[in-house]
């Protein structure tokens, strides 16, 4: 009986030493029975829970009130997800309760927040260094959240710097998505002294709070929330707002100061960092799924950062005169700082030669002090003639074409884009450079092509090589079903 004991016992801290995910209703129930034995004794081995399901129906809110015994004696719980919890805890009033009393939390994930969940967050009193939290989206528009029934003043209380203060003196990572800061200025007094790394996915930031109340911060990622009343604003009153705000976040910095620099920043478009203004040195710069309209706001965000490593994605038509692509002028211009660039240049148009393309980028990197490049040239397989056909036959084609067409312009220039002789020419217009990897994306049938470029000593080492890509269809058999079948040439 000892020996029995013995083994229950260990095969629930073996069990329970791994994340629990519960996804359903079932899962839910099996896991609270399992649980129970010795009077909730297990409860002590759970070290991370996710609840990533919906308990609303009422079979859902029976089953999810069996947790909170379990979350009550759960006192080495580290990590705990939920999903939809403004959901559960709106209608599973004691777990509020037992999650104020946790304090061996350290990383807490709460997605679909609103009120409940925010006044939770003012009662908690746990060592939380990890906190993620989504603001509620409501369902029936993806473009709305609670923040709209909230005047500007009211939405203060709401504040992330606010909200988490009662773990002020241990966070160390705040990850807030759909905040919508509502332009109102918050003075508050609240210190985090550990917080090092921000997300925020916000509509108008401004920088005046998160510079005072995170003054230790090394890593900031931001990314763009298109509020409905942004949304609903004309080109000419959005671009206004846009640089008043981002005015007013440079005057803030000029009068109460900045961060003195950041290691990293890490960027979705442009336009959020653009409307903080941030004034601070970046060690490291990011941006990806840039637009061709936010060429005219990075000029200013880099001419700011003064970065030493980019990592960058444009698309062909940013090094286009004909299109008004800006790429070449703002790395010409403000991009004297960089010692690394690290750049994917997508092939957004099926009529562009790439060889034009990468010759202008060569010469707007030419004068810069880089000591390390990565280029990778992409062709775009959603444009791909072969990928645009099978769509076309997807959709309720009735004759399945026997061939593919020829080559377009910015596949066929892909092809015969020589990586190792481009690697060359670049280390001849740099003499700073010291390594460089140029990555020529596969077309129908070609490998993707790499040349690695090394300087020692002066003298410079290019070798090259393939990736096999998949073998591509050379006949399309049949169609039907929203299936395509395909004669793979081996």
């Amino acid at each position: 009986m000892s020996t029995c004991s013995v083994l229950r016992r260990e095969v629930a801290k073996f069990v329970l030493k791994e994340e629990v995910g519960l996804t359903s209703t079932s899962k839910l129930t099996s896991f609270c029975l399992f649980m129970s034995v010795d009077d909730y004794d297990r409860a002590r081995h759970l070290r991370k829970l996710a609840l990533r399901a919906r308990f609303v129906e009422d079979a859902d809110q029976q089953a999810a009130s069996a947790l909170a015994p379990i979350l009550s004696r759960a006192t080495n719980l580290a990590v705990l997800k939920i999903q939809d919890s403004e959901d559960l805890l709106s209608t599973q009033p004691g777990l509020s309760h037992c999650l104020t009393q946790l304090e061996s939390l350290q990383h807490l994930r709460m997605s679909g927040a609103e009120v409940h969940v925010c006044n939770l967050l003012r009662r908690m009193r746990a060592p939380l260094k990890r906190l993620e939290l989504t603001y509620d989206r409501r369902r029936d528009n993806m473009f709305s959240n609670f923040w709209d029934s909230f005047s500007s003043e009211e939405a203060q209380s709401y504040h992330p710097v606010r909200l988490c203060a009662g773990f002020a003196a241990t966070l160390e990572r705040l990850h807030m998505t759909s905040w919508n800061e509502q332009n109102t200025l918050l003075e508050s007094e609240v210190v985090y002294p550990r917080l090092k790394r921000l997300h925020l996915e916000a509509g108008l930031p401004l920088s005046r709070t998160l510079v005072k109340s995170f003054p230790a911060l090394s890593h900031l990622s931001v990314s763009p929330l298109y509020t409905p009343q942004w949304l609903m604003l004309d080109s000419a009153a959005r671009r206004g707002m846009m640089f008043t705000h981002r005015e007013r976040n440079l005057e803030d910095q000029r009068i109460y100061g900045s961060w003195p620099s950041l290691e990293r920043c890490e960027v979705t478009g442009v336009l959020p960092l653009f409307l903080m203004g941030l004034t601070c040195h970046i060690e490291y710069l990011s941006f990806s799924q840039i637009g061709h309209w936010h060429m005219e706001l990075l000029g200013p965000v880099m001419e700011q950062a003064k970065a030493v490593s980019l990592k960058i994605d444009l698309n062909c038509a940013d090094f286009d005169a004909q299109t008004n692509g800006q790429a070449s002028g703002v790395l010409r211009q403000h991009g004297t700082s960089l010692s690394m660039l690290d750049i994917t240049v997508n092939m957004d148009d099926r009529d562009v030669d790439v060889r034009v393309v990468a010759e202008t980028l060569r010469d707007s990197i030419s004068h810069l002090p880089l000591e390390d490049l990565r280029l990778d040239l992409k062709p775009n397989m959603f444009l791909s003639p072969m990928t645009l056909m099978h769509l076309d036959q997807l959709h309720g084609g009735d004759n399945p074409p026997t061939s593919l067409p020829p080559l377009t312009l910015a596949e066929a220039t892909l092809r015969h884009l020589d990586p190792k002789a481009y690697a060359e020419r670049v280390a001849k217009h740099i003499p700073t450079l010291k390594s460089a990897i140029i990555t020529v994306g596969a077309t129908r049938g070609s490998p993707t092509r790499i040349a690695c470029l090394t300087r020692e000593d002066g003298l410079v080492t290019v070798s090259e090589s393939q990736e096999l890509s998949a073998p591509e269809p050379e006949n399309w058999v049949s169609v039907g079903s929203g299936q395509v079948t395909m004669n793979l040439a081996l």
